[in-house]
């Protein structure tokens, strides 16, 4: 009948073909961004928790699998009364 239909077809077919391979590349990289993810799932020697040079808290968080610094209710109060000095 028409002879421009061979030729949609032939376009469908390269561009699912295309479309394949594009989600198969960002498969492999979700893959290897969970593989190059270095943090350890627990703190080094089993330690919850550490207290800085400078006197900040640290506490290991499971979720974040890092150190997250405390903030306590007297630092607040001493920030803010430096900053009202």
């Amino acid at each position: 009948m028409c002879p421009a239909a061979p030729d949609a077809e032939d376009d469908f077919e390269k561009f699912q073909k295309e479309v394949t391979e594009a989600e198969a590349e960002v498969e492999a990289l979700k893959g290897s961004a969970e593989d190059g993810d270095e943090r350890p799932a627990t703190p080094p020697d089993g330690e919850e928790e550490f207290t800085d040079d400078d006197g900040t808290i640290y506490k290991w968080d499971r979720t974040l699998r890092a150190w997250v610094p405390q903030v306590s209710i007297a630092n607040l109060s001493s920030s803010k009364n430096f900053c009202n000095s």
